[in-house]
């Protein structure tokens, strides 16, 4: 086991993942999906080299921050096509930050090519955005050990700064520790990650109180993990309740070959955000809500792809959606709360949390 460790410092960094309408903001600590594509661009990857891509998801990513920045939020005025009339988008910034980054892998032979690339890019790197280029020295070299072990043992880069760590966990880890904190029967549960504020949170739905002892000790901070009742949440779902909602699902669609109209068709992901709204619309009364298009977003995509060991890799696209609904079935509301939408539940996918409120 080795990890390549990174040094991500810059005037200014810019790690998306939330973006609503013309604002786009930062995370408070580099994103995998942002560090993936700074890869990329070392080695010359193009979007649609899906192979290549898909070996690079598959590492152990994790950030240990050595100093926050401060958030800048800058703001561009952009005309229509007619130059008639203009309006402001705002980008949001991490001024002066600095990160220690690790990627963890089995394959030694991939690090090294990851940092001959890094050393050597074949097209231009940045942080987050092109407006971002990294400072030097950005790649430090690898270490032999576990991502979490180099992380803690390497010196600091800002000394005398306190540091915080991120770890990130591939689905299919993170699906075999949650079936971990469960004794006897194997059964599925509802699972996903999901960031409140600037923290990074597991959120799991079961019928029995799970022991997550093994779950904290392998991707936790410290913090001990808390349990609640889901009973009283179910009890307040009546017909006509409106609630905030968030679900992080897969939406998907069944392609027929037309020479074989008999056989099951291959599942594909809806890609476009228009065929994403459409895709939770046509399920709203099955599972007992109604949805009206201009009171729901979606507020982050990402493709999520990880290899099963003796099976061909896993491509999964998570689609975020945030906004408002009206119950008009009790209990099919409560049966989806439950059960989950969609496919990709072992995976951190179809689970949709609500909050009472909404008009």
């Amino acid at each position: 086991m080795a990890t390549l460790l990174l040094r991500l410092a810059a005037p200014l960094q810019a790690w998306g993942a939330d973006s609503k309408f013309e604002t786009r903001k930062t995370n408070r600590e580099p994103t995998k999906s942002g560090v993936i594509g700074l890869l990329a661009a070392a080695l010359g990857l193009r979007r649609d080299e899906s192979e290549g891509l898909a070996r690079l998801t598959g590492l152990r990513f994790g950030v240990r921050v050595e100093r926050e920045g401060q958030l800048l939020v800058d703001y561009h005025t952009v005309k229509t096509q007619d130059e008639k009339n203009s309006y402001v988008t705002y980008r949001h910034y991490l001024q002066d930050a600095v990160f220690l980054a690790g990627l963890e892998s089995e394959d030694a032979a991939l690090l090294q090519q990851l940092q001959d690339a890094l050393q050597h890019p074949a097209f231009p790197l940045y942080l987050g955005r092109r407006s971002c280029p990294p400072a030097l020295p950005l790649c430090l070299g690898l270490r032999q050990g576990s991502l979490q072990e180099v992380l803690q043992t390497e010196p600091p880069l800002c000394p005398g700064k306190l540091c915080r760590m991120v770890l990130d966990a591939a689905p299919q880890k993170l699906h075999g520790a949650v079936e971990s904190a469960f004794a006897g029967e194997r059964r599925r549960r509802l699972w996903r990650l999901d960031r409140l504020g600037e923290r990074l949170y597991l959120l799991l739905l079961s019928e029995d109180a799970p022991d997550l002892s093994g779950v904290v000790e392998q991707f936790g901070t410290g913090a001990a993990a808390e349990t609640r009742s889901y009973e009283p949440l179910l009890e307040r779902v009546v017909p006509g309740s409106c609630w905030q909602f968030r679900l992080t699902a897969n939406p998907t669609k069944s392609c027929k070959d037309p020479k074989a109209p008999a056989e099951r068709g291959s599942v594909m992901a809806h890609c476009s955000t228009k065929h994403q709204k459409q895709w939770l619309l046509d399920r709203a009364a099955k599972h007992g809500f109604a949805l009206r298009e201009e009171e729901f977003t979606v507020t982050r995509v990402q493709w999520q792809r990880f290899a099963k060991r003796g099976t061909r890799p896993v491509t999964l696209l998570a689609v975020t959606y945030e906004g408002v609904l009206q119950v008009t079935d009790a209990e099919r509301f409560r049966a989806m709360l439950c059960q989950g939408m969609g496919r990709g539940k072992a995976y951190g996918l179809g689970l949709m949390t609500v909050m009472h409120g909404g008009n």
